[in-house]
């Protein structure tokens, strides 16, 4: 098992958290677990500077994904936590099981550098 975190912080005072846990068992292919991509406003920083992660923190986009809780992958666009959690058949144009962190870096960056907003920048649409 391993346990993944790539933390990124705009000048600006937003920052991306990408969170991944994987399993393996002999003989199987690895499983990702548990998945959390996030952007948003940095809203609290410790006495250490380490982000605060609170699911009720503002956010811009997440999608997330935790086999221990039995949730399926969802995402919550424009509201955190507990606001609506869009599933997979509340989402066009994204498989939000597929997503990994490297497109959605590149669609923060891309919706940042092209003053877009993620949903399109991701090519979703939710229902």
């Amino acid at each position: 098992m391993w346990d993944f975190s790539w933390w990124l912080t705009f000048k600006d005072n937003y920052y991306i958290v990408c969170h991944e846990i994987w399993s393996q068992r002999a003989g199987k292919e690895p499983n990702r677990d548990y998945f959390s991509f996030h952007y948003g406003p940095i809203v609290h920083v410790d006495a250490n500077g380490k982000i605060d992660r609170d699911p009720s923190n503002a956010l811009v986009l997440r999608i997330c994904k935790s086999t221990k809780s039995c949730e399926p992958p969802h995402l919550h666009y424009k509201k955190p936590h507990p606001a609506p959690h869009y599933e997979q058949n509340r989402v066009e144009g994204l498989v939000l099981e597929d997503v990994d962190m490297f497109r959605f870096v590149e669609a923060v960056f891309r919706a940042r550098k092209e003053g877009i907003e993620l949903d399109a920048a991701m090519g979703f649409r939710l229902r």
